[in-house]
């Protein structure tokens, strides 16, 4: 889904991710960008793949992970980002007010 948007630039965009998790896990002050802006006016991004997502994630962290202890902390901090971008880029406060939910 994000080829469209990425094409020809993976390269790059897999440097941005590996700036976005050494500055997460290592507090490295490697990344410096804006992921909610980034992702936002993305064409057939929606909730439901953040899900799918996490399921790569999980998959590649057991490849990849050092440790189950790594991977425990990899997935955890993982699942806070994506709900953090799917609350950033999808939550609608309106849907919350209960004159909303009344009318």
């Amino acid at each position: 889904m994000f080829d469209a948007r990425l094409s020809g630039r993976w390269p790059e965009h897999m440097e941005k991710m590996k700036s976005f998790w050494s500055a997460v896990a290592f507090r490295s002050g490697a990344y410096g960008g804006k992921p909610v802006q980034a992702h936002t006016g993305v064409a057939d991004l929606t909730p439901d793949l953040f899900p799918k997502w996490l399921a790569l994630f999980a998959a590649t962290l057991d490849d990849v992970a050092p440790s189950p202890e790594a991977k425990a902390w990899f997935m955890a901090t993982a699942e806070r980002i994506a709900k953090s971008l799917t609350l950033s880029l999808f939550y609608n406060p309106a849907l919350d007010d209960p004159a909303m939910k009344a009318g």
